[in-house]
């Protein structure tokens, strides 16, 4: 009896897979996920580029591609790409033409804001848990 059921037991054992992967497996399915990650961003662009002129918000947002328009400023486009930290951004960038700008959380507050150009691209970087909100 015991040796029926170890042979069923070794029976159901090599009937489960176990997960192993060889590295060729994981190779290959990198190199996938990589090309698939490349075509997305071929096709974000494409459409991007056929919707007209835009600026990309990087960050804990909802919406990373939003249109541009001449009344687009830095507050505007942070509301509308819906920032989703739980607190305000420890560090917000704008970089644009290629040179990146580091602007002052505080100045925001107080009312200054940024006019948008198309292109534009602002780096929103969340505030590390537990951290407290910039005021």
């Amino acid at each position: 009896m015991r040796a029926r059921l170890f042979v069923c037991a070794c029976a159901l054992f090599l009937l489960i897979p176990v997960g192993c992967v060889s590295k060729a497996k994981a190779r290959h399915d990198a190199q996938a996920a990589f090309i698939a990650g490349q075509q997305e961003a071929l096709r974000r662009s494409q459409l991007q580029q056929a919707q007209g002129p835009s600026i990309t918000v990087n960050g804990p947002v909802k919406n990373p591609i939003l249109p541009w328009r001449e009344d687009l400023t830095l507050a505007k486009a942070i509301v509308e790409a819906e920032y989703t930290s739980p607190g305000d951004p420890a560090e917000i960038l704008l970089v644009r033409a290629g040179r990146a700008f580091r602007l002052e959380l505080q100045q925001l507050f107080s009312g200054h804001d940024v006019p948008l150009q198309p292109g534009d691209i602002i780096q929103l970087h969340g505030a590390p848990l537990g951290a407290a909100p910039v005021r």
